[in-house]
């Protein structure tokens, strides 16, 4: 069971995907997906039935290739609305114990922002499952790693490229294989 601060994390993932214009059809389609098992994990409180609705005619749609776009447009306001409702409440979640080793680690390596945003996604993918399913969706859907990395994240693919290469400090220090 995912604390309040860890849906927050993940919440910030999703808006990450869903304001990035480098996600395509097929990506819209695994998140989509991946919301239709995971959506009720990381929203705090009572899903509406327009937004299970807007889901299943996104899903729908991608599946009949028909009206794709018009539907993934009622997706993303949807699910836009829904993370601003939560946007002014997630301020005052505590921060979880896992944020906190994280961020001691962090600090300990002398990770830069950069550094601690990637350490942080890789200490979650291997700890919660629903977030490593939706970063092998993402994979399946035609997104390489690096790709992922930089959408989950919002870091340029540039610097995710730079940060996770073999001289790196997240690489070289074996945190990141």
């Amino acid at each position: 069971m995912l604390d309040n601060f860890e849906k927050k994390v993940l919440r910030n993932y999703l808006r990450n995907l869903l304001l990035d214009n480098r996600m395509t059809q097929k990506m819209f389609s695994a998140v989509c997906d991946w919301l239709d098992d995971h959506l009720e994990n990381i929203f705090i409180g009572e899903i509406t039935e327009k937004t299970w609705e807007v889901l299943d005619n996104y899903s729908s749609a991608s599946r009949t290739h028909s009206g794709v776009k018009t539907c993934q447009k009622k997706f993303i306001a949807e699910m836009t609305s829904l993370l601003a409702t939560l946007k002014d409440s997630e301020d005052v979640i505590p921060t979880s114990p896992l944020e906190q080793s994280i961020a001691m680690l962090a600090d300990e390596m002398k990770f830069d922002e950069s550094d601690k945003i990637i350490f942080s996604l890789a200490v979650r993918y291997k700890i919660h499952e629903g977030l490593e399913s939706l970063f092998d969706n993402l994979g399946k859907s035609g997104g390489s790693p690096l790709q992922t990395i930089s959408l989950l994240t919002g870091l340029d693919k540039k610097i995710v490229t730079e940060r996770l290469s073999i001289s790196s400090q997240l690489v070289s220090s074996g945190l990141i294989q």
